[in-house]
């Protein structure tokens, strides 16, 4: 009905109005490429117009927790709008929609994209989220990365003293030495450091030591910690 009623009075107000019925019809139903084609066939859709609707459409199926019609209208946006406005963003809800539906591997891949997005609101959340996915016993070739980007944007210090221990963890586990030391550092650098992280800072140092060799500086380490 509204098809025909633009098509019939086109450029006057019914047909302005029968225009935006067709355009609510089809976001309501998840389907705004289907409405942008509808547009396309009528004398055109401007990029920018284009761009907001997809993810509108998308975004609103998200947060009508309809998760698996959210991912195919993601799918729609990210691959019709590849340098689009809300890129990062629909990576972000996107992977929100996998975890919620169970789909680890797809959360951490759309995950991944924001994290590397340096700059966007997002990218902390995506960042800790792709470390709990990954879990404590993850690979640390997987989790240095994360950690190592996650110390250096977060302001929260809880989170950046986690990021620390973890990373003390991983660089010993990965034989990075140079790293695990210039990370202890900074932890009994900082004044506010727990008392149980920078004992473990100074535990790994002695470790390091007596490794090397250094067997003076290595009992006073240990000592120092278990005195």
């Amino acid at each position: 009905m509204y098809t025909r009623l633009y098509d019939e009075f086109p450029g006057t107000p019914d047909a302005r109005t029968a225009a935006e019925n067709v355009k609510r019809i089809y976001s309501d139903q998840g389907k705004a490429g289907e409405y942008v084609k509808w547009s396309k066939n009528r004398g055109g859709i401007s990029a920018s117009e284009t761009d907001s609707l997809l993810y509108s459409a998308a975004f609103n199926l998200y947060e009508r927790d309809k998760y698996r019609d959210a991912v195919k209208s993601f799918d729609e946006y990210l691959g019709s709008m590849k340098n689009g406005t809300f890129v990062v963003s629909a990576n972000y809800y996107k992977a929100i929609c996998h975890e919620e539906l169970k789909e680890k591997d797809e959360a951490i891949k759309h995950y991944k994209v924001v994290a590397d997005a340096n700059g966007s609101e997002f990218q902390e959340d995506a960042v800790l989220s792709l470390l709990r996915l990954y879990g404590p016993d993850g690979p640390c070739t997987d989790l240095v990365i994360y950690l190592e980007k996650i110390e250096k944007i977060t302001k929260n210090r809880d989170t950046r003293y986690q990021a620390w221990k973890s990373l003390l963890h991983c660089y010993e586990k990965l034989n990075r030495v140079t790293e695990a030391r210039d990370v202890a550092s900074r932890i009994n650098s900082e004044i506010s450091s727990p008392d149980d992280l920078k004992a473990e800072a100074q535990v790994y140092v002695a470790k390091a030591d007596l490794a090397d060799k250094k067997y003076t500086q290595a009992l006073e380490g240990f000592a120092a910690v278990y005195k």
